[in-house]
């Protein structure tokens, strides 16, 4: 089944039952993981229950196509419905698809991908089969913008200038995870006045833009651990939650998997570089070129395992996330 863009989130509100398979597909990332939670809770599922949840790389399923519907028709030892998480699926991943549509199972499988043309084998599956779904996660535009933060504002009974409300819409940019950040930013300055004039939010978003998130990933991935200290200081003491540090820098490390892949099938240096902010180019390349793909996928799985403990670790919160990133910069170097 294939859904438009715009009809996306109304969807995924109200999912019908018969829906074993979701495909999340397209170039903001933020997007893709943003409506893989509103999924999972729209259906009344836990990720973080481990009896329950399967989650799996693109590169596990390739060179097994009966992996996923293995972990599909396994028994539940404590009863409910089995999550399959499958991240960077790509065509490689199709056959393990059709495997898991042609056995007998209530398991729901959840897949993000990068962006895929209409020709893609992996996309036409999901859009073409009655029992999967395809939805399209492409960058916010300002109406979309707009209506994220207006909703936002409304939840925490905020009151926004109409001046502040259309110019921060101007400045937010079109990645859903990035954007959210800011919208967490403008929430907490506004704190118990619940309100935010003009100057309010152009200081609050001026500022923050003098820190930019990219400087602690890239210190992460580099293995720059006096930038790391400095930069997780500065992030969040600009209001960054833990989390979201973590998931963005996980981004980045998919990111560069993905361009390991890309190599390994024939790309070059410059063509898995397009995209990147021409300040980072380089430093993206060396990336890419010094972390080997085994230690990628041991980042991505680490990134996997520290987003459940930091739920959880109350007051730590910043003690165990700069032990993550640690590690994380000890790996790839």
């Amino acid at each position: 089944m294939k859904i438009q863009s715009y009809k996306v989130d109304d969807y995924i509100k109200n999912i019908p039952n018969n829906i074993t398979g979701v495909l999340l597909y397209g170039p903001d990332r933020g997007m893709g993981k943003e409506r893989q939670e509103k999924i999972i809770n729209s259906l009344g599922l836990n990720k973080n229950d481990d009896f329950n949840t399967t989650r799996l790389l693109g590169d596990d399923v390739s060179g097994d196509n009966g992996l996923i519907a293995g972990f599909a028709q396994q028994v539940s030892l404590v009863g409910g419905r089995h999550l399959i998480i499958l991240t960077d699926a790509n065509d490689k991943s199709v056959n393990a698809v059709k495997n898991f549509i042609d056995v007998e199972t209530d398991a729901i499988l959840i897949c993000t991908a990068d962006d895929l043309k209409p020709s893609s084998p992996l996309r036409k599956i999901f859009e073409e089969h009655k029992k999967l779904v395809a939805l399209p996660c492409y960058k916010d535009d300002d109406k979309s913008v707009a209506v994220l933060l207006r909703q936002a504002m409304i939840e925490n009974n905020i009151t926004i200038d109409r001046d502040a409300f259309n110019w921060a819409i101007m400045n937010m940019g079109s990645d859903r995870a990035l954007t959210r950040m800011e919208i967490e930013k403008l929430i907490i300055y506004a704190g118990d006045n619940k309100t935010l004039s003009f100057d309010d939010v152009k200081k609050c978003m001026v500022d923050s833009s003098e820190y930019k998130i990219d400087d602690l990933v890239y210190s992460v991935a580099s293995g720059n651990f006096k930038g790391v200290d400095e930069h997780l200081y500065n992030a969040i003491n600009q209001g960054n939650t833990g989390i979201a540090c973590l998931r963005i820098v996980s981004a980045h490390y998919m990111k560069l998997h993905r361009a390991k892949i890309d190599m390994k099938n024939g790309k070059t240096l410059q063509d898995i570089s397009r995209g990147v902010f021409f300040k980072r180019v380089n430093e993206y390349k060396q990336q890419v070129q010094r972390i080997s793909e085994v230690n990628l996928f041991k980042c991505i799985k680490y990134l996997q395992q520290a987003e459940k403990s930091l739920k959880q670790s109350g007051s730590k919160e910043y003690t165990l996330l700069s032990k993550v990133l640690y590690n994380l910069a000890k790996l790839s170097r």
